[in-house]
Order: structure tokens, then sequence, then C-alpha cells
């Protein structure tokens, strides 16, 4: 959660703390009652409206409480969720990999193949294993077809080798063909 949304998130639960918390004091202080306006002597401090009153201000406390909690907490879902692909399951438990390693190592593979000059990879983890989508930036004097092959021959030989992880499926989507001047710049 970013840092100004829990400010506000904290304030706005010190709001709901607060008029919880004095609603529930004007209740108990009947001093306090006399020196109130007549709309709230009248609806809240009525007999036919104690038990809505006391209600109302113990949800605007828990509604507090609970903003308070979720504006200091560091968010536990899917923000903090490291993605894991497993390598294997057995007696002693799970043997996992998170999607990032997995990531680097696609990254190394393709370092390796002639006329890819850069990738940019999705992995999906399956049921048995995982699906690897990438997207490829390549030399222009080079066959497409022939370079995509082997980058997939390459990546899928050097997961499975390195990580011990079923490679499933590996899609390739050249999206760009690098400038002359570019490719000049990095084959140095």
């Amino acid at each position: 959660m970013k840092a100004l949304r829990r400010v506000f998130l904290f304030l706005w639960a010190l709001i709901l703390i607060f008029l919880g918390v004095s609603l529930l004091f004007c209740l108990a202080n009947s001093a306090l009652q006399s020196n109130l306006s007549w709309f709230i002597e009248g609806f809240l401090f009525s007999r036919s409206y104690l038990a809505a009153t006391v209600c109302i201000s113990i949800c605007l406390i828990l509604l507090g409480i609970f903003h308070f909690i979720l504006s200091a907490s560091r968010g536990q879902g899917k923000e903090r969720t490291l993605a894991m692909a497993t390598i294997s399951s057995g007696e002693s438990g799970d043997i996992q990999i998170s999607l990032q390693a997995l990531d680097n190592l696609i990254q190394r593979a393709a370092q390796g193949v002639q006329g890819i000059v850069d990738t940019k990879n999705k992995i999906k983890p399956v049921d048995s294993g995982i699906a690897i989508y990438i997207q490829a930036g390549v030399k222009p004097d080079i066959s497409i077809p022939d370079t995509t092959v082997s980058l997939q021959q390459e990546v899928k030989q050097h997961l499975e080798t390195m990580a011990g992880v079923k490679v499933l499926e590996i899609k390739v989507l050249v999206n760009t063909i690098a400038a002359e001047s570019k490719v000049k710049a990095t084959s140095f």
C-alpha cells in the first residue's frame, strides 16, 4: 500500500475511533447532554434510540480499529506473496523456486542465443510444470524462425537442467528488431 494511502487510512481510523468514543462518552455523561443541540438530544439520547446509538458507537469504534490495523499492516496479500513454481514434491516436503529466479535463468539462457538482443519474460506455474511467454528483441540480420526455435530449445534445456523444473510450453513473441546502430554498440 502506498505511503500516502496509508496515512489517509490512519487518519480516517482515528476519526472513526474519536467519533465512536465521543458518542459513547456523551451517552454516559449526562452533564454534556444538557449542552448539546436539540437534534442530538432528541435523536441520540431519547430512550427509543438509545440501543441504536450504542450500536452505532460500537460499530464506529470497531471500524476505526479495523482501519487502524489495516493502515499499520504491510500488506500480506498478493503484493507480498512471492510467486513460486514447484520443482518436486516428496515425503520430506515440496521443493520450490521463485519465479524471479526462473526469470534470471531465462535471461541467462537467452544471452547465449545468437541473434537475441533482449527478452521480457512471463512465467506461469501450472500443475505439472511451468509455461513461459517470452517477448524478444532480435538483431536485424538473422532468421527469426531459426533464432526463436533456438531460443525455445536453449531456455527449455537450461531450466530443466539448472532448476529441475518441467517446461511445458514456451511461446515467443518477437516484438522488436534492433536498429543496426544498437546491434553494433552491443557487439563489443
